[in-house]
Formats: structure tokens, sequence, C-alpha cells
């Protein structure tokens, strides 16, 4: 056993394992001054701690022991492995590690199958050999066995809001996680879910001092003509209807699509839903190129397979910008991604209103982006009124049309006006 007094170590691997709550951190403290450090920090060849990296942030003159002639993924495992035991985590962070573990099971496996066997990879890991077993044979998650239902944890309304002080107070979202015992993406979650319910909040504020703008008005009118009749916009938002058959697509993209683009004011944005046959993409593309191709992504229901095709859980946004358009106004990095996954609606739930009806939180999304409160949004295929909704309720002046006077009357029951 050795003393390390000036050379500085190394923790590469520190993240493999959550953070001690700051109590628990505080007691461990408290310990090591009126006792010392009794077990020694265990190291690498090359000062790598395997194990000890709490000890070693207390007390940096803490005495180390090396182990050698480990690989990398062995080094990881160890680290787990010494750790895991005496550390009381909850469901969420418990998953968490079995995800790292799982990855490196299976590394070691794809390496030397002879050599490292179920009991081989259970005995360096720290876990049963049933539990191995389970993480190569089945498509489960991480641990290899289904979490029960309830193991998560629960954080209540005066937790998340201190969670969201604290982020903002600077400090770093491993040890908040850990504190709560959620993980890191929870965390994450809960800022994001504060932001979103800021941002709304504003907007409404924003949009009642400058003046009521009127819940969503709709007519029953053909796109290219109801359009003729429009003011300048600041943002097109609309879910066009699908055809099957090329040319029928072809010539109607060419008919409305630079009618409505044309109706876009310069600082203004236009999002067109085009689903995700390519077809349908080449006729809109051919009309008019998009600035960008945006994804919408669904896990919640997908479309048919066949023996040769997979099931499609996406479509495509056609994305315009104006020329004079001012940076996006986005509550957070994850929303600036061009793949927006968010779950489609769930007529189970009773918000579903038309087969091919877009979520209401991909739709304020979009408006939050791309427009501020009092701004004109148009939709000349608006449906059941989904789009025109959302835009209603985020402060914005919201006007559609839609040949169908059946969707018109859906529209209307949920809280759109008929126009005139």
């Amino acid at each position: 056993m050795t003393k390390v007094a000036t050379k500085k170590l190394n923790t590469p691997y520190a993240n493999l394992l959550p953070p001690l709550k700051t109590s628990e951190r505080e007691a461990l403290a408290a310990d090591i001054k009126a006792n010392g450090v009794l077990h020694p920090v265990v190291i690498d060849e090359d000062g790598n701690i395997l194990d000890g990296h709490h000890r070693y942030s207390i007390d940096r003159n803490a005495p180390t022991v090396t182990v050698k002639g480990l690989s990398e993924d062995e080094k990881r495992a160890y680290t787990i492995r010494a750790n895991l035991a005496r550390r009381n985590l909850t469901g969420d962070q418990t998953r968490e590690v079995a995800k790292t573990q799982r990855e490196i099971a299976t590394r070691l496996r794809e390496s030397d199958a002879k050599r490292w066997t179920q009991e081989a990879v259970g005995a360096l890991l720290g876990v049963a050999r049933e539990t191995v077993r389970d993480w190569f044979t089945n498509g489960g998650d991480a641990n290899g066995k289904s979490p029960p239902p309830d193991a998560r944890v629960k954080l209540a309304t005066a937790a998340k809001d201190e969670i969201v002080r604290r982020i903002d107070a600077g400090e770093k979202q491993e040890q908040i996680a850990s504190d709560y015992g959620v993980s890191p993406s929870t965390v994450t979650k809960v800022k994001q879910a504060a932001e979103r319910a800021k941002h709304k909040a504003e907007s409404v504020r924003a949009a009642a001092s400058g003046g009521d703008c009127g819940p969503p008005s709709v007519r029953v009118a053909d796109a290219v003509d109801w359009m003729l009749d429009q003011k300048p916009c600041d943002l097109l938002l609309t879910d066009p209807p699908y055809a099957t058959d090329v040319d029928d697509i072809a010539q109607f993209a060419k008919r409305w699509l630079p009618t409505a683009l044309g109706k876009v004011k310069p600082t203004g944005r236009a999002y067109v839903c085009v689903g995700a046959y390519p077809h349908e993409l080449h006729a809109y593309c051919s009309v008019r190129m998009p600035d960008q191709i945006l994804v919408w992504t669904y896990r919640n229901t997908m479309g048919p397979a066949t023996n040769d095709r997979y099931k499609l859980n996406w479509q495509a946004i056609l994305y315009y910008v104006g020329k004079d358009a001012p940076p996006l106004n986005c509550d957070s990095l994850n929303e600036l991604f061009s793949v927006q996954d968010i779950n489609a609606p769930d007529g189970r739930q009773g918000d579903r209103f038309h087969e091919w009806q877009k979520p209401l939180e991909l739709a304020e999304r979009i408006i939050r982006h791309a427009t501020k409160p009092g701004d004109i949004v148009l939709d000349p295929f608006c449906c059941t009124g989904s789009f025109l909704l959302a835009a209603s309720t985020l402060g914005r002046v919201a006007r559609g049309c839609d040949i169908s006077k059946k969707n018109l009357a859906i529209a209307i029951e949920r809280g759109c006006v008929r126009e005139g």
C-alpha cells in the first residue's frame, strides 16, 4: 500500500455510477475527518481510479493500491462491481447502470466468446449468470427483465421546482439527479417541461396584454381560392391531403403550393406536412425545394408492414424560411433537432378526431419556434382544426379553411368559429 501526496490521480470512470447524495457525501467526509481513509483507493497502472472516487475527492492523500493488467472494459466492470454492492440505488439509477453493464458484456462477448462465457461475464460484472443470459437472448430492457411498474421515482411539484432552481443556480445535473434518486435524463426532462410551461405562460400573457386575438376562424372553401383572399401571414402551417397517384399529387402540389407560399411574409416561415412516401416528397420538392426537411417520428403507432417493407413511424415536414426571417425561438437545444420525437394522438384518450391528425405538442412547438403573440397563422387544409387551436391557445391570430363540411363541423365543436 502506498500513499499519494503529489501525484494527481485520473477519474475517467467516475461517471459510470451516479455520485453520492449530498447527505451521503457529507457523512463520508465526517467519517474520514474522524477516522481517516480506512479503505485504500484502487487505481490502475496509469493512475486511473477504479474504486474510491469519493474518498479521493475528500482526501487527496488517501492511500492507494494498484491493480494491473486489466483491459478497458475490465476496468469499467471493476469500477461498477466494486461500487454497486454498497450503493443503495433507486430503480431509475439501477436501470442506467444496467445499460452500461450490458454494453460491456456485449463487447466482451464479441471480443472473445470462448473466454467470456455467461459465467465469466457475470462474475466480472457482479451479476447472476441468468441476467447475462437474458442480456444475450432477449430484447427486453437493459437488465434483461421487465421493470416493476411502480419502481420509478415519482417527483412531486415542489421537487420539480427545486430541481429547476438548482439547475438555474449552476449545480451539476448529475448531482441533482443523485440527490433525488432519478436518472440525469429525468432531470433534463423536468427542466425542459418547466421551460415549455414558462414560455407558454409568457405567450398567453403577452397575447392578453396586446388584445384578444379571438378564437380561430374557419371557412368551407377551396384552398387556393381562400388563400387568394388572405392577407400575408407570419406562419403557414398545414397538412394537405394525401393522394396515392403520382400524377395526381404532382398536379395538386403545383396548384396550391406556390399560391400559399406567396402569402408568407419575407419574415415568415412555412411548414408543410407531406408524409413519408417517396413519390409525395418528390412531387412537392419538384414544385418548390424546401430549405430543410424536418421529420416527425412517433413510437405509439406504426404503418402496416409487408414481407419486404419496414413499418413506417415517421413523416416529413417541408420547411421554408423567409429571406428576412428572424432566428428560431426555441425553448431548449433539444427542440432544435430536425427530428421531433412526439407520440401521435391516441384515440383511446379522446383527443383524436381524424386518422392523420398531428399532435398538439408538435404544432405548439412549431408555432412557438416561428412566431410571436399576435402573429397571423394560416392553414388552408385545417381539417378538424388542430393547428389553428394550438395557434389560438398561444395567442396567435389563427385562420383556416377546408373543403370538407364534416371536418369543419368537428373543428367548430372543438372551439373554432365559422368565418363570415
